[in-house]
């Protein structure tokens, strides 16, 4: 596949499974809100190794896993 910055950048298509589809696949099962922090995670976590700060990118994919865990544990309290 040719890299295309908008719908199929480098560190977005690196291997045979494009991030945004491996994203989705995993997301369905969660609720929407903590989906979307999830998502993050993974979106943070795919690419690291193949943007210019990994340590960075790690950061940020452990913020929002943190993220995720909160909303989840609140969600847990309030049912």
């Amino acid at each position: 596949m040719m890299s295309d910055p908008v719908d199929h950048p480098d560190h977005y298509t690196a291997g045979k499974i494009e991030a945004i589809d491996i994203i989705e696949q995993v997301v369905e099962y969660y609720p929407p809100v903590l989906g979307w922090s999830i998502g993050q995670v993974l979106r943070y976590v795919i690419r690291a190794p193949l943007k210019n700060n990994l340590i960075e990118d790690l950061r940020k994919g452990a913020w929002y896993l943190d993220r995720a865990i909160k909303a989840a544990e609140n969600d847990k309290g309030s049912t």
